[in-house]
């Protein structure tokens, strides 16, 4: 009868390291799938700040191509389509692999603004940060 008590006791003992083991393991499974989340949502905030950044240089060589026209110092209107624009120096010139006249901004953002259609008459301004492009068009009639 004295054996019988040890082994009940026994039992109890793996039962409580059994419920512990259990309890860890929901809680770790928990943590990772908190992580999970919360890894994800960082990659979201940094691809919203690289499109942020993207967006603002085409915003900004667009402004630059407005600029230029109502000052009267450069037309874009006399160049071919598809060449771009160096609103720097006032010329135009086709695209080799890349855009030629490429401006970058101190956030390191950069812009080309491109003219693309004669009719209606539309110039495209591209804005990059690292991996992420944003294109902004002016339409004029």
């Amino acid at each position: 009868m004295l054996t019988n008590i040890k082994k009940i006791k026994n039992q109890k003992g793996g039962t409580i390291i059994l419920m512990t083991f259990l309890i860890l393991i929901s809680i770790l499974t928990v943590s990772m799938a908190v992580a999970n989340i919360a890894i994800s949502e960082l990659k979201m905030g940094g691809a919203q700040t690289h499109s942020t950044k993207a967006n603002f240089a085409a915003d900004a060589g667009a402004e630059r191509m407005l600029y230029e026209l109502i000052k009267g110092s450069f037309s874009p209107w006399g160049c071919n389509v598809d060449e771009y624009l160096d609103l720097d120096n006032h010329v135009c010139a086709p695209a080799a692999p890349n855009p030629p006249f490429t401006e970058v901004l101190s956030n390191l953002a950069e812009y080309d603004v491109k003219y693309t259609s004669s009719t209606p008459k539309i110039i495209k301004s591209e804005g990059k940060f690292q991996d992420t492009k944003r294109n902004i068009e002016l339409e004029f009639e």
